[in-house]
């Protein structure tokens, strides 16, 4: 029974803490989840304030990123702008970051191009993916291919594929979502993703139709079995399922 209690004066602890607060101090409380109808969350909304912060993403990052260089009187091409937030996966720490960098390279004037972003951010292994998935959808196999030998000096083969074939799950909900009426921005929201991903994710959804979707993904899954069965090597499994597109 003694264990039942703990909780429970635990909680009348903490109800009494809320209860004595000096004006002059501050208790500020971030939880990961509450529930808004429990006694504890009316209880500290009627001792003070509340506040939800939701994550910053798609146009509202984006935004914040376009008034950061403006007040710096510095400008950033529309295409620049969505390779910068593809990069950095959305994250509002990371753009951060990476502003906090141009700092040091752009002054008053400036105006930051695609190629800067290439220059001064890491790529990140989801973007290059993107863009294969990109010239798989157009079968650009030269194009393929070069992306493809490109991430295999960074990365390994099976977590390349594993890459892929989520790309193919997600340009498959995409369809499903528009074919449900979702806008762009749905999408945006859905995805936690940029406007400029999100152009492709439609375009690449509507150019392949619900049988090539589901042939690309029983393609890639014998792949993946051809692999782990070791019938074939998994960078020229790779090369030969672009090669056959």
């Amino acid at each position: 029974m003694s264990r039942l209690k703990k909780p429970l004066d635990w909680l009348g602890d903490f109800y009494a803490l809320i209860d004595s607060i000096p004006t002059f101090l501050t208790l500020v409380v971030i939880p990961k989840a509450i529930d808004k109808r429990s006694k504890l969350f009316k209880r500290m909304s009627a001792a003070g304030s509340v506040h939800d912060f939701e994550k910053m993403s798609g146009e509202h990052l984006k935004e914040s990123v376009m008034n950061f260089l403006d007040r710096r009187g510095v400008k950033i091409q529309p295409r620049a702008l969505d390779s910068l937030l593809v990069r950095v996966e959305g994250d509002a720490q990371k753009v951060m970051n990476e502003l906090q960098k141009f700092d040091n390279y752009f002054a008053t004037g400036d105006t930051i191009a695609e190629e800067d972003v290439d220059l001064l951010v890491a790529r990140n292994v989801e973007h290059d993916v993107f863009q294969l998935i990109n010239a798989v959808v157009d079968k650009n196999k030269q194009q393929a291919l070069e992306q493809l030998a490109d991430l295999l000096q960074t990365e390994d083969a099976v977590r390349l594929l594993t890459l892929i074939q989520n790309k193919f799950r997600e340009m498959n909900y995409t369809k499903q979502l528009l074919q449900r009426g979702f806008k762009k921005e749905d999408l945006m929201r859905i995805f936690n993703a940029s406007k400029g991903r999100v152009y492709y994710m439609e375009k690449n959804a509507q150019t392949l139709s619900e049988d090539e979707l589901s042939y690309q993904l029983d393609v890639l899954a014998d792949t993946e079995f051809q692999i782990k069965k070791g019938l074939l090597d998994k960078q020229v499994a790779l090369e030969l399922y672009i090669l056959n597109l």
